[in-house]
C-alpha cells in the first residue's frame, strides 16, 4: 500500500482519467493522465508489501465483481 498526490481535478464536468501502475517494484510511481495529458505525481507514502498479479482476473468497468451494478 502506498499513497501519491496528483493535481485536483474539476468537479461538475466530464473528463477522461487514466491511471497506469506497475506493481513489479515499490519504487514505481503511477502515471496519471487527465484528458490524455500526463500529470505530475508525488509520493506521500512509500509503498510496502508485495504487489498482487491480477492479470488473470476479469476487469469489470462500471460494475462490481458480483455483477450487481450493471450499467445496462
Amino acid at each position: 500500500v502506498g499513497r501519491w498526490q496528483a493535481p485536483a481535478f474539476p468537479i461538475g464536468q466530464w473528463f477522461h482519467l487514466a491511471v497506469v501502475y506497475a506493481v513489479s517494484s515499490t519504487a514505481n510511481d503511477p502515471q496519471i493522465y487527465y484528458n490524455g495529458v500526463a500529470q505530475s505525481v508525488s509520493e506521500t507514502t512509500t509503498p510496502t508489501g508485495t504487489g498482487t498479479d491480477d492479470s488473470v482476473q476479469d476487469l469489470n468497468v462500471g460494475n462490481r465483481a458480483d455483477l450487481a451494478r450493471s450499467l445496462l
